[in-house]
């Protein structure tokens, strides 16, 4: 292996001595101690006697940007901005040669360590969490704050969105979800949108968003709903999930119980919002995701065209598989297929001998209204086809929107995302050096205690080959855990405790990465015992080929911590 002395002659040949600190700091932090690269580089410099350059020719003294001036122009940003916020992240954009340098020579070197970009971000988030008293964080973070170091510094300030879950009720007919643009001139203003630029005068978004908004001080709501019942329909019942986005809000700290009780006594009679609470991105995707148990409930005011059978209402009952081409009214905006849905059940109550009142439970996603006229056939079987007679209907209100397993969990899923599941993103931590130990026990007889300590058992030494299972298992635990990141490992140790009834196994693991290695800790012990019982089992067995006393107990993590 190459020594660091070594490695810094290469280095200051390859770079003509035109190397700072900073740089071979960070160059050479997998194999020097120091607080941070800087102080690296000054050991270095100083151990070696090696001259301080004027310019350094892989990061262009970029580094000599990060002064008194920038965080200036970031502090004036902020104050200006006057934005609320406890959590940030720094960004930054530095030209493309000093990214091509600082790669190429780490490549040349066969050096991993961390690029340049992420000791910038890091140096200037240190300050600012010294100076303002905030924290960096790196999954959800209030604000992110980009320095553009290419030229003379610029400082952009980006507002994350704040997002607020509730349930809405619709108590009057010709109120929108959400607002709707004129149809003539396109949302622009004109005279028959009376310069509003909107088809209808309000909408349950607007009713919602605008004092929201206000308080918030934010630029922009966009509303995200559990599907949407149409303009002319009541939203009844516990109501419909939805979720507000507020976007670049500057007061983020606000009091939602408060705000939902102003909220519905200026809506009062129009709509009703409950249980407001703050919520994560995720929930955009979560509430339009529908599981195979979500249903909805209807009340459907059906008109025939002629008295009908009132002894065919009970056959509607019998709806059940439905077959439902796009209808008419929506095809401009959805694609033309036919959908398989499904009716639950059925109940009518007559009005008259043309007009009864239907409650139906349905699949989410099938549309009511083309069910009971069949939508010139493109809903078959149809109420009308079943009674024998054209049906239309007249009234429909949505009495339950069912919350389907993952809206009901009501929890933040940092995994998930509007596209699916993803794995987070922790490329801008710092690499640390990481421990956890995780330990666990299996219960054995006294007598497989003995074999195993005297080598009898006939399958080959079982500790031996529990290490070797506990350590195939941790250099795969990314494998077997589908969200867990693949993790540069540095060393894995398996050790066990043997006692008259049980062994205790330990599974000790180190890294240099970005993220902890507690779960490929407890994969290695897991492996381990159950490599145990699988060499021991033919001595473990009863009579009737069972495992009476043999059990794996205790797993669980003893120690984790940063080095």
């Amino acid at each position: 292996m190459i020594s660091m002395y070594d490695l810094v002659k290469k280095i200051l040949k390859e770079t003509n001595g035109q190397i700072c600190k900073h740089c071979l700091g960070r160059k050479l932090s997998h194999i020097v101690e120091g607080r941070d690269n800087i102080n690296r580089g000054e050991k270095i410099f100083e151990d070696l006697e090696i001259p301080e350059p004027e310019n350094c020719v892989v990061c262009g003294n970029i580094f000599d940007k990060i002064n008194d001036d920038l965080f200036k122009k970031i502090y004036d940003k902020i104050d200006f901005l006057n934005v609320e916020f406890d959590t940030f992240l720094v960004g930054s954009r530095i030209d493309k040669q000093i990214k091509t340098w600082d790669d190429e020579l780490s490549e040349k070197f066969d050096l991993d360590v961390e690029p340049i970009k992420k000791e910038l971000n890091r140096i200037i988030g240190r300050e600012i969490e010294n100076t303002l008293e905030k924290e960096v964080e790196f999954e959800k973070q209030d604000i992110v704050i980009n320095v553009d170091l290419r030229k003379e510094p610029k400082v952009r300030i980006q507002i994350n969105p704040l997002f607020i879950e509730g349930k809405y009720n619709k108590l009057v007919r010709g109120i929108p979800q959400t607002k709707w643009p004129c149809g003539k001139c396109k949302g622009k203003g004109c005279e028959e949108c009376n310069f509003t630029g909107k088809q209808y005068r309000e909408s349950v978004e607007e009713l919602l968003s605008e004092p929201i908004l206000e308080a918030t001080n934010g630029w922009q709501a966009k509303f995200h709903g559990a599907g949407r019942e149409d303009i002319d329909v009541l939203m009844l019942g516990s109501g419909r999930p939805f979720v507000l986005e507020i976007k670049e809000p500057k007061i983020r700290k606000i009091n939602l119980d408060a705000l939902e009780e102003k909220i519905n006594k200026m809506t009062e009679g129009k709509t009703s919002y409950h249980n407001l609470k703050f919520c994560e991105r995720n929930r955009k995707a979560e509430i339009k995701v529908s599981s195979s148990d979500a249903y909805k409930i209807y009340k459907a005011l059906v008109k025939c065209d002629k008295p009908y059978d009132k002894d065919k209402l009970a056959s509607l009952n019998n709806l059940d598989e439905i077959h439902q081409q796009t209808p008419l009214r929506v095809l401009h905006r959805r694609a033309d297929k036919v959908r398989i849905k499904h009716v639950h059940n059925v109940s009518c109550e007559i009005i008259d001998d043309t007009t009864f009142e239907m409650t139906v439970k349905t699949e989410g996603g099938l549309y009511i209204k083309e069910l009971i006229s069949g939508d010139e056939d493109r809903t078959k079987p149809n109420v009308g086809e079943v009674l024998g007679v054209k049906s239309i209907c007249e009234q429909l209100d949505v009495v339950e929107v069912s919350e389907n397993r993952r809206i009901n969990m009501g929890k933040e899923f940092t995994h998930l995302t509007d596209s699916g599941v993803h794995m987070v993103e922790v490329g801008q931590k710092p690499d640390q050096k990481r421990l956890a130990i995780a330990s666990g026990k299996i219960h054995l007889d006294k007598n497989t205690i003995e074999m195993i300590q005297n080598e009898e058992i006939k399958k080959g030494n079982v500790l031996t080959t529990a290490q070797i299972a506990g350590i195939q298992a941790v250099k795969n635990t990314s494998s077997i855990i589908p969200l867990c990141h693949p993790l540069n490992l540095t060393g894995i140790e398996i050790d066990f405790d043997v006692k008259s009834t049980e062994i205790t196994a330990t599974c000790s693991v180190k890294t240099l990465g970005k993220t902890g290695v507690e779960m490929e800790a407890l994969t290695g012990v897991s492996a381990c015992l159950l490599a145990i019982w699988d060499m021991v089992k033919a001595v473990e067995k009863d009579e009737n080929g069972q495992y009476p006393d043999t059990r794996i107990s205790d797993i669980c993590v003893i120690k984790k911590e940063k080095i």
